[in-house]
């Protein structure tokens, strides 16, 4: 009885669509940020653990402290931003929620992919600029198909992870 209630409620479709449409646009932002982060401070040569610390910081904050300083960030009252009331309209907390996501997300994204990057044989990357291949080439057909595994384990780790998005929408919108 319980799960025909659930199934036939529209608020449980609503949630569900909703947790669905942050889920992808944060997760597909993550991974792209966080394989641009990882592929800079996997060729920084100056200050690199200081650089790796601060990418980290964000995902070492508590969900609901991050919640509220997004939060403040968006409210016009408070805010440093702009004066527009983000968290007033559907698809504008929307935009806040993702941020937020995105925001403490990517830092594991690129320090996941970065250890994966340490992991590409540079040989291989050697090899192919040796034989004429431009950095391009040598990311798209050396490094990206040596990352997949990588990729994808991090892909379904930020899924999992960002489905349990309850407590962020909670805090920012109520």
């Amino acid at each position: 009885g319980n799960y025909a209630a659930v199934l036939s409620s529209p608020v449980f479709w609503s949630a569900l669509g909703a947790t669905a449409v942050i889920t992808a646009v944060a997760v597909a932002a993550e991974m792209v940020l966080g394989l641009g982060i990882a592929v800079v401070l996997h060729r920084a040569v100056v200050g690199r653990r200081a650089m790796r610390t601060a990418v980290l910081l964000p995902y070492g904050i508590i969900t609901v402290v991050a919640a509220f300083a997004w939060q403040y960030a968006a409210t016009p009252d408070l805010s440093f931003l702009s004066d527009r009331a983000w968290l007033g309209e559907r698809w504008s907390s929307f935009a806040v929620v993702i941020a937020t996501e995105v925001w403490k997300g990517t830092p594991v994204v690129a320090l996941l992919l970065l250890a994966g990057l340490a992991a590409v044989p540079e040989e291989l990357l050697e090899t192919a600029r040796v034989d004429g291949a431009n950095g391009w080439q040598r990311f798209t057909g050396i490094t990206l198909p040596a990352l997949r595994p990588v990729l994808l384990v991090v892909l379904l780790y930020r899924t999992l992870d960002t489905v349990r998005v309850f407590d962020t929408v909670v805090v920012q919108t109520g």
